[in-house]
């Protein structure tokens, strides 16, 4: 163990390697990362910084990234698990009536945690936007009627997810395999 990493205890029950679809014309995720699952939800970091890689087959080489821990105890995924669509999200946001397969409320979930990793606060404005159907779609899937029903537009949430999804790329990096990286000198 460098000195740099400090023992830190996990409660996870593995790790999964996910996509993120963010082009609608594009069949297939343009980026990928890892997240651990169960009590704690552990994102693939570099200090403040989400690691993203561009290809599944990158996940051995970025699990080396987590903490030793980590590694320890899980193997690496070796497929992808869940793909994160939010080119389909977005869709659904701006035109949408039904969300029948969670899709919006998955992606704002994950957009959730990937922007209190990064420690920056979603504007107030923007936050009860989100929020306000994050809850709603938690029980039910027409998000027509949840337009029709709450003072927030169609226009408002979109405008609050692309927000997010700012300050998530400003605050992310792409691992390359070949790079120098190791989990003592993200640390550093």
């Amino acid at each position: 163990m460098s000195t740099t990493e400090t023992k830190v205890q996990y409660n996870i029950d593995g790790v999964a390697l996910v996509g993120v679809r963010l082009n609608k014309h594009n069949e297939h995720p343009e980026l990928y990362t890892l997240i651990t699952y169960g009590a704690d939800d552990v994102l693939l970091t570099s200090g403040k910084q989400l690691l993203f890689f561009t290809m599944p087959e990158f996940a051995g080489p970025a699990f080396a990234l987590f903490p030793e821990s980590i590694q320890q105890a899980f193997p690496p995924p070796e497929e992808v698990s869940f793909i994160y669509d939010l080119a389909k999200a977005l869709q659904i946001v701006r035109h949408g009536r039904l969300d029948k397969e969670a899709i919006v409320i998955d992606c704002l979930n994950f957009i959730f945690d990937l922007v209190q990793t990064i420690g920056i606060a979603i504007p107030d404005k923007n936050k009860v936007a989100l929020y306000n159907l994050a809850d709603y779609l938690t029980f039910d899937k027409n998000i027509g009627v949840f337009f029709q029903n709450h003072t927030h537009t169609r226009s408002e949430i979109t405008n609050a997810i692309l927000w997010c999804v700012g300050v998530i790329t400003t605050n992310s990096m792409i691992f390359k395999p070949e790079s120098e990286l190791t989990y003592a000198t993200l640390r550093q």
